[in-house]
């Protein structure tokens, strides 16, 4: 049996975890890459392999959902997407026996953990600035920032990313132990750097979720220093007339930035969004126990299209957009109602130790699968398993 010391055992597995993550980042459909970050993952559950048992019962509705898309390869026909599918969705079983290998003892502090993920993410983000620095300011020629850095990575998964970097942050104005930067003014100049990142990504649903974390935030921070209702509620006004000074003011008066907020753009995206929910309610209702099998669920969902005559669906071969329907299509209701026992988990967990970044992680994975199926890329369900993992782990209910 491998035996290495606990400092060693610590850094080896925290170095894979984080190479694993950030490879996931990177890749956008290569396998290669994927593989990669799978067997880094692997790679750090071997060498935690020094416990007798593995600690999995806080887990089982994670467990259970995947294994319940798995199952869902026996009644599919396209056997060679499902496998595909499939693997794209290990992370779901890999997390949980990795933080189950760790039993109660968490090798690293938490602070390490954010320090690490804020760092990586700001060399993400920098780097892509950088990059296409360029691009950016190409308005005439009607190059934008997020369609370049959709090819490198998709402008959702990078803003979940950002949300809960932002969390931490925020998190910080209550508990300074967790940042290493003290300074007020410092942190609220990143809050803003990452506001104007997500800006730059032109994703509303980011953006959206952007300034519900601020906002969910002001009202944590006024219940933390009990601050009386009174002054809250002041607050709080001045928050809403900002942001209404912001859109009407700056956003109506600027080409480049207006783009976000396009009427014909808007009614359009609505319009997309509201007939594939419509054809994905079609195709969920046909098969509400079963599901069509993890290989067929995408081939089910066109056929739905081209019964509704929905070309764009049909050319773009769009996924129904919504994680919860997404999943009903996949595999029936079961795993839909894991996938809500899974949330309803990460609150309790909030309602019980109260810490923002749980709480801006739950609010933003919430919105985002409700317009978008985060769970059919791979740094979704990286994202999403890890940190759900991650936090169960580190305030588990039997410490």
């Amino acid at each position: 049996m491998l035996s290495l010391p606990f400092t060693m055992r610590k850094y080896i597995i925290t170095s894979l975890i984080l190479i694993a993550i950030t490879t996931s980042l990177f890749s956008v459909s290569s396998v290669f890459i994927y593989s990669l970050s799978t067997i880094f993952l692997f790679l750090a559950a071997l060498f935690y392999y020094i416990q007798n048992k593995i600690l999995l019962f806080r887990f089982v509705p994670i467990i259970l959902f995947f294994l319940l898309i798995f199952f869902s390869i026996t009644y599919t026909e396209n056997i060679s997407l499902g496998l595909q599918k499939i693997e794209t969705k290990l992370p779901f079983i890999i997390f949980p026996i990795l933080f189950g290998l760790l039993k109660n003892k968490v090798p690293f502090k938490l602070n390490f953990i954010i320090y690490n993920f804020l760092f990586l993410v700001l060399i993400l983000m920098l780097s892509i600035i950088f990059i296409y620095s360029l691009k950016i300011i190409s308005i005439d020629n009607h190059i934008f920032f997020s369609e370049v850095v959709s090819k490198f990575i998709h402008p959702t998964y990078i803003g979940l990313y950002l949300i809960l970097c932002l969390s931490f942050v925020l998190h910080s104005f209550t508990e300074k132990s967790i940042f290493f930067i003290k300074n007020k003014f410092i942190k609220l100049f990143i809050v803003l750097f990452f506001g104007f990142f997500i800006l730059l990504l032109r994703s509303r649903m980011i953006f959206f979720c952007y300034f519900i974390i601020l906002f969910s935030f002001i009202i944590y921070y006024f219940n933390f220093k009990n601050i009386k209702i009174k002054k809250g509620v002041w607050f709080l006004s001045i928050f809403i007339i900002i942001c209404g000074i912001s859109y009407f003011g700056f956003y109506k008066n600027n080409a480049f930035l207006n783009r976000l907020f396009i009427k014909d753009s808007m009614e359009k995206a609505r319009n997309t969004r509201l007939t594939i929910w419509k054809n994905s309610f079609k195709a969920a209702k046909k098969s509400l126990l079963f599901g069509y099998g993890i290989g067929d669920s995408q081939e089910a969902l066109i056929t739905s299209y081209k019964n509704d005559n929905f070309e764009e669906g049909i050319r773009r071969n769009l996924n129904s957009h919504n994680q919860f329907i997404e999943t009903i299509i996949i595999a029936g209701i079961l795993p839909c109602i894991l996938l809500g026992i899974i949330l309803y988990k990460t609150l309790i967990l909030y309602l019980r130790i109260k810490k923002f970044y749980i709480l801006g992680f739950l609010i933003s994975t919430f919105i985002v699968m409700n317009v978008e199926s985060i769970f059919e890329r791979q740094q979704g369900v990286f994202f999403f398993s890890f940190f759900y993992c991650f936090f169960l782990t580190f305030y588990d209910e039997e410490k």
